[in-house]
């Protein structure tokens, strides 16, 4: 008898589907979608291209001190696994810097600024993740490309997820009236009033992290489908962990891989969206 639910995580999940989605075989194996002899682990693998870069710089004084606090897995996993939803290089900085401050107070070192060590290690943690993440970066880019031809026409992008949920990104400028009114005290409100044009820079960086929490949320509708068809209907399902009781674990770490190939094994969604996306006006061409 379980009363706790089992969680089971993806490896990097927004990476798995962008490894699935460009049939990348080195992002793919990266993060586990290839047969292996011992599991993949794409924080580890960045955190030594990461180490690599700042032994480059040897003999710099801030690069010497980055490598005396053994950065690891653990310095890389933030900013590589927030990148396909929408991580900038100022959030990397933030998580670097986070990182930082655990090992300076670990070696009680008081001498050194975590937020210059971080500003300093973003540049090189944003080389390494584009070192070993590579076609999911120019898949995102690609994303962020063909929205900018859409925004240019004036249009709001909207498409099916593989469940055929809709999906609808209205990033718009609107115009904004100011009141002043003696209302229960002086109070100044800022009233939204009609469209006047497209946010086309919100609308570029949202697509893709709305691209793939589409492909997330399809994911786990399909999971929980294939669960309740064989019987198994306690779940706990949040983003990426799908758990459920102990007794039905296993058949449940079978379900979530069957699904996600089935997901992905004789579609190609980055045609289908494109197809979808050109049916907003004629004049795509994408």
């Amino acid at each position: 008898v379980s009363h706790l639910p089992i969680g089971l995580d993806g490896s990097c999940n927004g990476l798995q589907h962008y490894g699935a989605l460009l049939r990348d075989p080195r992002g793919g194996s990266g993060v586990n979608l290839t047969d292996a002899e011992v599991p993949a682990d794409i924080y580890g693998e960045v955190a030594t291209e990461f180490r690599r870069l700042l032994r480059r710089d040897s003999g710099d004084p801030m690069a010497d001190a980055i490598l005396a606090l053994s950065p690891d897995r653990k310095t890389a996993k933030r900013p590589v696994m927030t990148l396909p939803y929408g991580s900038t290089r100022q959030s990397c900085r933030q998580y670097l810097r986070d990182e930082f401050n655990k090992g300076l107070e670990k070696f009680r070192d008081t001498e050194h600024d975590s937020w210059k060590m971080a500003t300093y290690a973003t540049p090189l943690m944003w080389e390494a993740i584009g070192n070993v993440v590579v076609a999911a970066r120019e898949g995102m880019d690609w994303l962020k490309a063909c929205i900018a031809e859409v925004n240019s026409l004036g249009l709001h992008a909207s498409w099916l997820s593989p469940v055929d949920f809709p999906v609808y990104q209205p990033y718009a400028e609107r115009e904004t009236i100011q009141v002043s009114t003696d209302l229960f005290g002086r109070v100044r409100l800022s009233l939204e009033g009609a469209e006047i044009a497209v946010k086309g820079m919100r609308a570029r960086n949202g697509v893709a992290p709305n691209f793939v929490h589409a492909l997330d949320a399809s994911h786990m509708v399909m999971t929980i489908l294939e669960a309740q068809a064989r019987g198994i209907d306690s779940l706990s399902m949040i983003h990426d962990d799908f758990g459920t009781h102990a007794a039905d674990t296993e058949e449940f770490f079978d379900i979530i891989r069957l699904t996600f190939v089935r997901m992905y094994y004789d579609r190609d969604w980055l045609m289908a969206w494109k197809k979808e996306i050109e049916r907003l006006d004629n004049r795509l061409e994408l």
